[in-house]
């Protein structure tokens, strides 16, 4: 990736070890609705434009590799992987990534493997609003801000970030905080990123430190984004399962909107891939697995699975079935 090329470009943080997952799988390669967590991050990169990413990866750095490899190998976006040795924090990850994009120009979009539910469509609205040199971040209003970095402004303006553990009394008030998610010029990081300390109290390189320098030059934008969920990470088996629930609402939505009827929406389960046509009809707590295809008219009886299967149009399954391809 050493063109010098304005496109649109990527980088997804996905090396931390998750350990409150309590898993020897990698954290982004816990799947929700039938891929893996960093899966959902590129989908959303490239619905926005993203022509190339750099993953960067660490703890399990093989199996990510692999499945990446192999997964987006024909894929819209070409996939380059940075090796961070050390989880020595978010800027130092970036400037891993950084070797490897080269002398790429243009703007890069700065994601995390761990949340997956960020739409196509508002990383789109973020790069839009990415000031010429400067940076775009989203930022989410929440209940709880404890352990988020807080947005601070005056008169409105963004003018920096301040991490959780660094926070004063008054600062800890403002529910207002860091998606973590940005849109930034390859120039500006470059330019600025070699800045970035370790004087605080976690004594790692936060990439937040880049907002307040924007801010100085008149360059950050925020985007606050309407629901939380969309851009909450997952650390542990409670927020995976939150993560999955969210989006597999947004699945099931689709495709009702979209022809297909379902008697018990919250009990239904659609894998991403799964492809319903028009007129299909879902019994109580169905699950239609991986890249199932159901054709028009396809009724499918209460707590039946199906995984990997094709039906024919008008095909009727009876309840509690379990379809798989015949090997």
């Amino acid at each position: 990736m050493s063109g010098e090329q304005a496109g649109l470009r990527a980088v997804v943080l996905a090396a931390g070890q998750g350990t409150r997952m309590r898993s020897a799988l990698p954290k982004v390669m816990h799947r929700i609705v039938g891929r893996p967590l960093v899966d959902h991050v590129l989908l959303a990169a490239q619905a926005a434009g993203v022509a190339e990413a750099v993953v960067v990866v660490g703890h399990g750095r093989e199996q990510v590799e692999a499945y990446l490899g192999a997964t987006w190998a024909a894929g819209d976006v070409a996939i380059a992987f940075a090796h961070q040795v050390e989880q020595l924090g978010t800027a130092d990850a970036v400037r891993c990534a950084l070797e490897v994009l080269g002398e790429a120009d243009g703007p890069v979009l700065i994601l995390y493997g761990d949340v997956p539910n960020l739409q196509g469509e508002t990383l789109g609205r973020l790069v839009a609003a990415l000031p010429a040199g400067g940076l775009s971040l989203l930022t989410a209003v929440v209940p709880d801000p404890s352990g988020y970095g807080r947005i601070v402004r005056r008169a409105g303006a963004v003018m920096g970030i301040v991490e959780d553990r660094d926070c004063s009394a008054t600062e800890r008030e403002i529910c207002e905080v860091n998606a973590g998610v940005y849109c930034v010029a390859l120039s500006f990081l470059r330019e600025h990123l070699r800045g970035v300390t370790s004087t605080n109290a976690a004594r790692e390189f936060y990439l937040t430190d880049l907002v307040a320098v924007a801010a100085a030059q008149g360059g950050a934008q925020a985007l606050v984004v309407t629901d939380a969920a969309e851009v909450a990470g997952v650390n542990d088996r409670v927020q995976l399962a939150a993560a999955a629930r969210w989006a597999q609402q947004r699945v099931n939505a689709r495709w009702m909107q979209a022809g297909v009827s379902m008697a018990s929406p919250e009990t239904t389960h659609i894998d991403v891939d799964a492809c319903l046509a028009p007129g299909v009809a879902l019994g109580p707590g169905v699950c239609v697995l991986g890249r199932s295809r159901l054709g028009a008219g396809v009724v499918v009886g209460a707590n039946a699975v199906l995984e990997d299967v094709v039906l024919e149009p008008g095909e009727v399954v009876a309840p509690l079935s379990l379809r798989r391809p015949v090997v």
